[in-house]
C-alpha cells in the first residue's frame, strides 16, 4: 500500500472513529407518560492519525476526535421510555429503559433509581449494525443535582463485506447532572475496554468525558 493509500484509509478510518455512542447520557429515572425531551451530547473519543516511526504500515494514535450526539426520549409509562440517538454524522440508535426495583414507577424525585436500558441501530454510515446494553443506578433529585452511574456493554456486527468486525466494547461511567429533571446539564466519565480493530487507539483502555445538555421538548 502506497503512503498516499494508507494515509487517505488512516484518515477515513480516523473519520468514522468514535461513531459508537459512548456515553450513557443518561440516569436511571424514566420520563412519565408523553413527556418528551431532547439532549445534545458532547465529548471526545481518543484516535489515531499517522505512522508509528518503526513501523511505516501501522497507524499511532495522536489525538483525540469530537463526538456529537443528539437524543430525544419519550416516556411511555410510569417506569419506562423510549429513546431515539443520531450518533456521531453516521447512523441512529434507538433504546429502551425499564426501571425496577422497590421505587420503579413510584413518584418522587428524591428515591434511589434502577433502570436497565438495551438498544440496537445501524452505525459507521450503515456499515456496522449496533447492539447495547446498559445497567444504570441513579441517586434522584436532591436539590439540584443528581448523581449516577452503571456499566455498559456494546457490540457491532458488520453489514457489508467490507465492513471491518470488531470486538466488543465494555465498560462503567460515572455521571452528575445539575438543574432539575428535565432540563439539566450533565458531566460523565466513562472508562471502557475498547481494543481497536482498525489499530487507531493507542491502548485497548480509552477514556470518554464528555457533556450533555437536556431540555423538555414538550
Amino acid at each position: 500500500m502506497s503512503a498516499r493509500h494508507g494515509t487517505l484509509a488512516i484518515a477515513t478510518a480516523a473519520a468514522l472513529a468514535g461513531c459508537i455512542p459512548y456515553p450513557a447520557a443518561t440516569t436511571a429515572a424514566t420520563l412519565a407518560p408523553n413527556e418528551v425531551t431532547t439532549s445534545g451530547i458532547v465529548g471526545t473519543v481518543p484516535v489515531g492519525f499517522g505512522w508509528s516511526q518503526f513501523d511505516s504500515s501501522r497507524a499511532v494514535a495522536r489525538g483525540l476526535r469530537p463526538l456529537v450526539d443528539w437524543e430525544t426520549r419519550v416516556g411511555l409509562d410510569s417506569r419506562s421510555d423510549f429513546g431515539l440517538r443520531f450518533t456521531t454524522w453516521s447512523g441512529a440508535v434507538a433504546t429502551y429503559k425499564r426501571q425496577f426495583g422497590p421505587n420503579a414507577g413510584r413518584a418522587g424525585d428524591d428515591r434511589w433509581r434502577f433502570a436497565l436500558m438495551p438498544g440496537i441501530g445501524v452505525v459507521n454510515m450503515g456499515d456496522h449494525a449496533h447492539f447495547e446494553g446498559t445497567a444504570i443506578v441513579s441517586s434522584g433529585w436532591k436539590g439540584a443535582k443528581e448523581f449516577y452511574g452503571g456499566l455498559r456493554v456494546m457490540q457491532v456486527v458488520p453489514l457489508s463485506r467490507d465492513a471491518v468486525r470488531d470486538r466488543p466494547t465494555r465498560g462503567g461511567f460515572v455521571g452528575a447532572r445539575l438543574g432539575d429533571r428535565l432540563r439539566n446539564v450533565g458531566f460523565e466519565l466513562a472508562v471502557f475496554h475498547d481494543p481497536s480493530a482498525l489499530g487507531l487507539n493507542p491502548r485497548d483502555v480509552i477514556v470518554v468525558p464528555s457533556l450533555s445538555f437536556t431540555g423538555m421538548a414538550r
